[in-house]
């Protein structure tokens, strides 16, 4: 299974980059009238650059500057400071922050060198902005992946969405964070009206297990395969505060007097801004509120033309709340809406008696491959009740089931996709099984 690069034309990558931008290229041919063929990050672009000595070689880096986005592309060669002829990212990190008119501090260069080996382009407002998130104290790879993030979604750079993508990094899930919550509301006993209605919501994964099925491969399929599952990650989506924000906005924009939206991400915040709240439990609300708004924006899509999104869900299970990974890419169409006929998905679960399952599922023309790779137990006979049902139920929605079957191994590659905290917009899309 191999993910496939999505072909997209000249013509539509043009804005992608914006005069000022620097960013590491490499001439990968030369063309005629001054032109080249660039790859510029994780891009190719024909380019016409500015005039330069000695002329560019096939196979070498340089630090191209965009001048115009045009077609082709107008760029420019960044003066070196030394005339070595294979470049360090050091003495090119050196040479963006002359270009910018910045100061050459450690932090700064080995920041700005990350930013070049990965290909990200950079203005002179994103170093600073990126550079003000810095702290010598900091852990560096952690922070850095949270800000190339940002840089990479389109997001401002300020310690608010810094903050949320941080919490994304962490290795505690949102369901542990919220048995944290859950279990510090009991033992303080949930004195104040806030702390009430917040154990309140949060006692309901519990309440609603009694609606699944007692066997787990049961609620394994009815996450996967079948059932209610639409409804069900509608709802969770929903009691989460996903919408929170949104449904806010609407009734101002009604002029309609605020009303409670019920969710779990606003329980947290009257929890957080009520001044009777333990300083314990205080803490633990902040930290589940950074992390459901970090998974807010991760949902936040800059690229007009793909959109890709990863996040993790609390979703009620038998033994009590596990962690589902979602990764999902598919196309926009011109208006900028979703295309329901190209997607991939990828679902990640690790449960008690089945194990590491990770579902993959293709569609392309409304046509739907479905893979799922598990090497602990034989799903062989699921998947046989389960696929007359499958099918009619994709029938229904205008979808055709071309195939569904079990791979009994895990491919890494994907499971990281799908367990990625931060994904990064790309044009590679199509699974193929």
């Amino acid at each position: 299974m191999n993910f496939q690069p999505y072909a997209v034309s000249q013509s539509q990558l043009i804005g992608t980059f914006v005069p000022e931008q620097i960013l590491r290229g490499k001439v990968l041919d030369i063309l005629p009238d001054r032109t080249a063929l660039l790859e510029l990050g994780t891009k190719k672009f024909v380019a016409k650059v500015g005039a330069v000595d000695p002329p560019l070689e096939v196979g070498r880096d340089y630090l191209f500057q965009v001048q115009k986005n045009t077609d082709p592309l107008l760029a420019k060669v960044v003066r070196r400071e030394t005339s070595t002829r294979n470049q360090s990212s050091e003495s090119m990190a050196d040479d963006v922050l002359s270009s910018f008119k910045l100061e050459k501090d450690p932090l700064t260069r080995k920041m700005v060198q990350v930013f070049l080996d990965h290909g990200d382009p950079l203005t002179r407002g994103a170093v600073i902005g990126a550079r003000s998130l810095l702290t010598g104290k900091s852990n560096f790879s952690r922070d850095i992946l949270a800000i190339r993030w940002l840089m990479n979604k389109h997001l401002p750079l300020t310690s608010g969405f810094f903050q949320n993508a941080k919490a994304l990094t962490e290795k505690e899930s949102l369901s542990s964070h919220l048995s944290a919550l859950r279990s510090a509301l009991e033992k303080s006993g949930a004195r104040t009206p806030t702390e009430k209605a917040l154990a309140g919501i949060l006692s309901r994964p519990a309440d609603d297990r009694r609606n699944l099925s007692h066997s787990e491969e049961a609620a394994f399929q009815h996450r996967t395969a079948g059932g209610n599952n639409q409804e069900l990650i509608q709802n969770i989506l929903r009691q989460v505060g996903f919408g929170h924000e949104q449904s806010l906005r609407r009734q101002v924009d009604k002029g309609e007097p605020l009303t409670e939206t019920g969710t779990l991400k606003e329980k947290l915040l009257a929890v957080l801004e009520d001044s009777s709240t333990p300083g314990l439990i205080r803490d633990l609300a902040d930290e589940a509120i950074q992390k459901i708004t970090g998974e807010q924006i991760q949902m936040a899509a800059a690229d007009p033309f793909v959109a890709q999104f990863s996040l993790q869900l609390p979703i009620p299970a038998d033994d009590g709340v596990t962690d589902v990974s979602v990764y999902w890419e598919g196309k926009r169409n011109k208006r900028g809406t979703i295309n329901p006929d190209f997607c991939t998905i990828l679902i990640y679960l690790n449960l008690s008696r089945l194990k590491e399952t990770l579902v993959c599922l293709r569609v392309q023309n409304r046509a739907l491959t479905v893979t799922i790779q598990n090497k602990s137990a034989d799903l062989g006979d699921w998947l046989k009740r389960g696929e007359p049902m499958l099918r009619e139920r994709l029938s229904a929605l205008n979808y055709q089931l071309v195939s569904l079957a079990q791979v009994k191994k895990l491919d890494p590659q994907l499971v990281g996709k799908a367990t990625q905290p931060l994904s990064f917009s790309s044009y590679r899309l199509d699974v193929k099984v």
